[in-house]
C-alpha cells in the first residue's frame, strides 16, 4: 500500500489548486481578438470583392457579346455548323465565368460572416456597457447595409444565369434545326438581353464598389488602431459615436417591368443613352460589307463602337444618332469598346450632357446628347 506522508500530501493539494485554479482562469477568460485578425479579415473581404467585380464586369461583357452574336445569326438565319460551334464555345465560357462569379459570391458571404462575428465577439469583449452598446448597434448596421449590397450583386448574377440558360434553349433550337417559325420571338428576347446588360453591369459595379466601401471603413478602423479600444467616458467626454451608414435606395430590377405598373418615388433614375452596341473589328466590317441586308451602311475604319440600334424617342435618337454610326470618343477621350461607353453613363447623372464623336459616311462629326432616366429603372 502507498503511504502518503503530511508533505507530499501538501504538494499533492497545491498541485490540485494550481490546475483547479488555471482552469478556472481559461474557462473565464474571452475570447481575444486582435486588431491585427479583424485587419487580416478586412482586406481578404476586400480582395474578394474586388475579384468578384472583375468577374462580374467580364461575364456581363462575354453575355452581351455572344448575344450580339446570336442576334446575327438569327437575323441572317445563318445556322452553320461553323455557327453552331462558335455558339457552343460561347456557351462554355458563359458558364464557366457565371460559376467563377457564383462560387466568389458565396466566398465572399462566407468571408463577411467571419469578419462580423469578430468584430461582434470584440464588442462584447468592451467593459462599458453603454459603449458596448452602441459598438453593437454600429456593427449591426454595417452588416445589414453591406449584406444589402451582395444581395443586390447575387440578383444580379440570377438574371445573368437566365440569360446564359435562354442562349442554351436557343442553342438547342438552332442544333435541331426545327424551323425558322421562331426566329422572330428569339430576336425580340435577344434584343431584350442585349438592352438590359448595361444596366444589369452598372448595377452589379455599383454594389460591389459600396459593399468594398463599407469594408474598407472597418479595415481603416482596425489599421487606426480604434477597433476594440476600451474607453471609460469621464463626465467631461463625449461617449464616441457609432459611424453611420447610410440606408441604401431601393433598388429595382433592370428587367423589362411585366406589372405594367407606373414607377415610384423610390426607384433610382439611371442615366440612358438608348442605344445598341458592338464593338467594331476588321472582321465584322467585312461581315457588314458583304451582308446585302447591310448595303447601306458604309464604315471605312476598323475601331470603335457600332450602333447597331436606336430606340425609338431615346435621348440618342433626339441628338441624331442613327444605326452605322461608329462612336469614336466619348468626352474627348477615344473608344474602341461599348464597356467603356457604359462605364462613362453609369459614371453620369440624368440630365447630364454627353460629348461624343461619331464616325459617319467617311466624316467624323460632333454630337451632344442630354441623357435621360432608363425607362427599366
Amino acid at each position: 500500500m502507498f503511504e502518503f506522508t503530511a508533505k507530499r500530501q501538501r504538494t499533492i493539494a497545491s498541485f490540485f489548486c494550481l490546475s483547479l485554479s488555471l482552469v478556472i482562469m481559461v474557462s473565464c477568460t474571452a475570447p481575444v481578438v486582435t486588431i491585427a485578425r479583424i485587419s487580416q479579415r478586412a482586406d481578404v473581404l476586400i480582395g474578394l470583392l474586388e475579384l468578384a467585380k472583375q468577374i462580374s464586369i467580364e461575364t456581363s461583357k462575354s453575355v452581351n457579346t455572344s448575344y450580339q452574336d446570336l442576334g446575327g445569326y438569327l437575323r441572317s438565319e445563318n445556322f452553320s455548323n461553323s455557327t453552331i460551334e462558335t455558339m457552343e464555345s460561347q456557351h462554355l465560357d458563359l458558364s464557366t465565368k457565371h460559376n467563377k462569379l457564383t462560387d466568389t459570391l458565396n466566398k465572399t458571404e462566407t468571408e463577411a460572416g467571419e469578419l462580423f462575428s469578430l468584430l461582434k465577439t470584440n464588442a462584447d469583449a468592451n467593459t462599458t456597457p453603454e459603449l458596448k452598446a452602441k459598438m453593437s448597434n454600429d456593427i449591426s448596421v454595417k452588416k445589414q447595409a453591406f449584406e444589402e449590397r451582395i444581395s443586390i450583386a447575387q440578383g444580379v448574377s440570377t438574371k445573368l444565369k437566365t440569360s446564359i440558360q435562354k442562349y442554351r434553349d436557343i442553342l438547342g433550337y438552332l442544333q435541331n434545326k426545327a424551323g425558322t417559325e421562331m426566329i422572330p420571338s428569339y430576336i425580340k428576347e435577344v434584343d431584350g438581353f442585349i438592352a438590359q446588360a448595361e444596366s444589369l453591369n452598372q448595377e452589379v459595379q455599383t454594389a460591389l464598389d459600396e459593399g468594398r466601401q463599407i469594408i474598407k471603413k472597418i479595415d481603416n478602423t482596425a489599421d487606426s488602431g480604434s477597433v476594440g479600444t476600451t474607453i471609460t467616458p469621464t463626465p467631461d467626454q463625449t461617449t464616441p459615436q457609432p459611424e453611420e451608414i447610410p440606408v441604401p435606395t431601393p433598388r429595382t430590377s433592370t428587367l423589362p417591368s411585366t406589372s405594367g405598373e407606373a414607377p415610384t418615388q423610390q426607384q433610382v433614375q439611371r442615366p440612358f443613352l438608348g442605344v445598341e452596341m458592338v464593338n467594331l473589328t476588321s472582321e465584322l466590317r467585312q461581315k457588314i460589307e458583304a451582308d446585302p441586308k447591310t448595303a447601306g451602311i458604309n464604315i471605312d475604319i476598323n475601331e470603335g463602337v457600332l450602333v447597331t440600334k436606336v430606340v425609338e424617342n431615346s435621348p440618342a435618337a433626339t441628338a441624331g444618332i442613327k444605326p452605322g454610326d461608329v462612336i469614336v470618343a466619348i468626352d474627348g477621350k477615344a473608344v474602341t469598346e461599348s464597356n467603356e461607353i457604359s462605364a462613362d453613363i453609369g459614371k453620369s447623372q440624368v440630365g447630364a450632357e454627353l460629348p461624343l464623336q461619331v464616325h459617319r459616311d467617311r466624316q467624323t462629326v460632333a454630337i451632344v446628347v442630354r441623357l435621360g432616366a432608363n425607362p427599366n429603372p
